[in-house]
């Protein structure tokens, strides 16, 4: 029998000899061939923006559900504001129920930032509840909230919200019992805000309340410096308003100016500072002066 002659190998013809035809059947080649394959990928992209899809309308539906508790909440806790007594049977209800609700997000919604601020709130449920002179369970219980609130804290923000709260729960506490070891955690509370990074009203409110600590223990020079800081800060000659004339009335409109609600700051250090027997008319006509002559 005769040997099987081999027949030569075609060979490969350019792709860019090809004509549209040949492209097309190459083309339809390459697909059918490969088919599974290209199934498996475009099934896989799918399913992946099906699931995203699926999320982000998962996510928006538990960030509402999450808003609608806590609003509830804090509706709940401004009715108690406004409308009961400090200290009083219904004030004391009021706030119970407004905690309750403020859990609600807590147990349902662990990991949304809107857990800690209901935290925040059920500290702040205690706080506003009140206590009678010499008693401070309640104040005592927002201690222990607003601590474990610093604990879950992530911004420079609600850290130094969180520790300003610490500082006036503890301050109440000294007030309410005459304790003075609760001088020392109000105090550095307080100068935890200062080094926060947080909001410029949060610390210049802190610094008034660190000036009021010091006054209160006599320690008054010092409670002017820190109020002189604070009063000083907030006229700042770059970020007044544009009255016509000037004067006085301008440096007055600028000391209650609200910058990121940091206007009240200005006015509390001012009538402390009065209240020290700080001559602050004559300040506020250097200020004047400064200015008109900048």
């Amino acid at each position: 029998m005769a040997p099987v002659k081999e027949l030569p190998a075609t060979p490969a013809v350019p792709a860019e000899q090809l004509d549209v035809e040949d492209r097309i059947e190459l083309g339809v080649g390459w697909l059918l061939e490969n088919k599974n394959r290209i199934l498996t990928v475009v099934t896989l992209g799918a399913l992946i923006w099906i699931g995203v899809l699926a999320y982000d309308q998962w996510h928006t539906r538990q960030m509402e559900k999450a808003n609608d508790l806590f609003f509830t909440a804090e509706n709940t806790y401004r009715d108690a504001i406004s409308e009961t007594a400090w200290a009083s049977p219904e004030r004391i209800a009021k706030m119970t129920q407004a905690r309750e609700e403020a859990e609600k997000v807590r147990e349902q919604f662990p990991n949304v930032p809107l857990a800690r601020t209901a935290l925040l709130l059920q500290g702040d449920t205690y706080y506003f509840s009140g206590d009678a002179l010499g008693t401070s369970a309640n104040t005592g219980e927002a201690i222990r909230l607003y601590e474990e609130y610093l604990r879950e804290a992530t911004t420079p923000d609600e850290k130094a919200i969180g520790s300003l709260a610490l500082g006036y729960a503890n301050e109440n506490r000294l007030f309410l019992t005459g304790d003075s070891s609760f001088f020392q955690p109000a105090l550095d509370a307080y100068e935890a805000v200062r080094k926060s990074g947080g909001a410029a009203h949060l610390r210049y409110e802190a610094t008034n309340s660190l000036a009021r600590l010091h006054a209160y223990t006599n320690n008054v020079d010092k409670a002017k410096e820190l109020y002189l800081e604070v009063y000083r800060e907030r006229y700042k000659p770059e970020t007044d308003l544009s009255l016509e004339g000037g004067g006085q009335e301008q440096m007055m409109m600028n000391l209650l100016r609200d910058r990121a609600r940091a206007f009240t700051v200005g006015t509390t250090a001012r009538t402390a500072l009065l209240g020290l027997g700080v001559d602050v008319e004559t300040l506020e006509k250097e200020a004047d002066a400064t200015r008109a002559g900048s």
